[in-house]
């Protein structure tokens, strides 16, 4: 429920030229691309971990989970809980701000 509260949002990040890469955590492939063709697709590349394998990699402990990645990959933010546009100014917004500030993109 939490990650399609938050699906809205991310296509209106997207439209607005926000990169978007998604992982498909824990999810049947089919079932997923059948969401993403009913909701829309705000991802430029969207991983398939039907196991879960890369999820605990990353140190995922519950979805939906948000990373701010830099252009090195070097993830600088980590946000647990659905994204909606208060989540997106008050904790991303300035992040990437001072990224653009460090000459970071």
């Amino acid at each position: 429920p939490s990650c399609a509260a938050e699906h809205a949002f991310l296509n209106e990040l997207a439209r607005a030229g926000v990169v978007i890469f998604g992982i498909d955590y824990k999810d049947d492939a089919e079932a997923a691309r059948r969401w993403i063709a009913q909701k829309g697709d705000p991802y430029r590349l969207n991983i398939m971990d039907e196991s879960g394998r890369l999820g605990i990699e990353l140190g995922v402990t519950g979805a939906p989970e948000t990373y701010l990645v830099d252009a090195a990959g070097t993830v600088r933010f980590r946000y647990q809980g659905p994204l909606d546009a208060r989540v997106w100014r008050e904790q991303f917004e300035p992040r990437i701000a001072q990224l653009r500030a460090e000459g970071t993109r």
